[in-house]
């Protein structure tokens, strides 16, 4: 187990009251599973090893550290409120306290999350740059490079709506991913370039030709917006098996309106707008660079000469040609 009680609090930093440690044990070990799920056993048990902290490699305890106490914090806050014993539920209100309002609880738990993202993703950034041969020999970090773009911060790098860090979210996007390579970009690159790009995307040792590296940015270029494009009729929508609905969030700290359907037309159109521009970028490039040696499935596709026909010969043929 990563998380004690410790290193709890000191990740946290604002819990300075008396915190039993048992309450919040359980909460803990359900982020510790859903942390290791991401990373893999393997990674998970080289991180609980590691315990030289002036060892360089050491930073990705403590980001992993930070990521999973402020994912079991999220997990806690709403039971901490209240008790459960034999005379039924209730809430405690400690001496010279006051219960905190709706708003800023709610405030609370937002920023709780968006601390759970923050250092969740630094984390993944540091994992980039020291990549341990535990974590690039693993399955899950095949799982992780399956698709071109990986994390909130790749996709914020071509789409950036202002919606921050938000893993939650990322991983409803991933489904449109998958649906924006198959659709925008296979079509394209051919299935046989597709699949030999993606197999080296997954292979940590691979090395990337500078034409390469272009047309890898390019696909990211095409589907970043395309994904938007793909998943924007669902985003509004919660369906499950009480209501069909559409939820909106009203915190008393941000004032939330529902978007014009003017402007919602508009940006799924410039989505799409920005997904064909980049597309026609991608054609381009391939088109200049494709060889029986780069891309060759392009290649044979778009730009092999077809064989000249012979022309027809007539010599001691008894037709008359008019």
């Amino acid at each position: 187990m990563i998380l004690t009680q410790p290193i709890f609090k000191a990740r946290i930093g604002g819990v300075q009251t008396k915190l039993d440690f048992a309450t919040v044990e359980p909460f803990c070990l359900a982020a510790e599973r859903s942390f290791r799920d991401r990373i893999g056993l393997e990674l998970f048990r080289y991180l609980e090893a590691l315990d030289d902290i002036n060892a360089e490699v050491y930073q990705l305890r403590v980001l992993a550290e930070g990521a999973l106490a402020w994912s079991a914090l999220i997990k806690a806050l709403p039971f901490l409120k209240i008790r459960i014993g034999d005379l039924g539920m209730m809430k405690g209100s400690p001496n010279n306290s006051l219960a905190v309002t709706k708003w800023e609880y709610i405030d609370t738990t937002d920023a709780a999350e968006r601390e759970a993202n923050d250092w969740l993703e630094d984390f993944f950034q540091e994992l980039e740059v020291q990549r341990p041969a535990v974590w690039t020999a693993s399955t899950a970090y095949k799982r992780r490079q399956r698709h071109f773009i990986r994390s909130t911060d790749e996709m914020a790098q071509y789409v950036s709506l202002g919606g921050g860090r938000n893993n939650r979210f990322f991983d409803q996007l991933v489904p449109y991913i998958r649906r924006a390579e198959e659709l925008y970009v296979l079509p394209i690159l051919t299935e046989s370039d597709f699949e030999e790009l993606r197999d080296k995307w997954q292979d940590p040792a691979a090395v990337w030709s500078k034409e390469e590296k272009k047309v890898l940015e390019l696909i990211q270029q095409v589907v970043a917006p395309m994904a938007y494009f793909e998943a924007f009729p669902y985003l509004p929508l919660q369906v499950d098996y009480k209501s069909f609905s559409s939820p909106r969030s009203k915190d008393g700290a941000v004032e939330e309106r529902e978007p014009d359907p003017d402007d919602v037309n508009t940006l799924k159109r410039q989505f799409f707008k920005d997904g064909e521009l980049y597309t026609a970028k991608l054609k381009k490039k391939l088109h200049q660079i494709a060889s029986p040696e780069l891309f060759p499935g392009y290649y044979e596709a778009f730009l092999k000469a077809a064989p000249a026909e012979k022309p027809e010969d007539y010599t001691d043929s008894p037709h008359v040609i008019l």
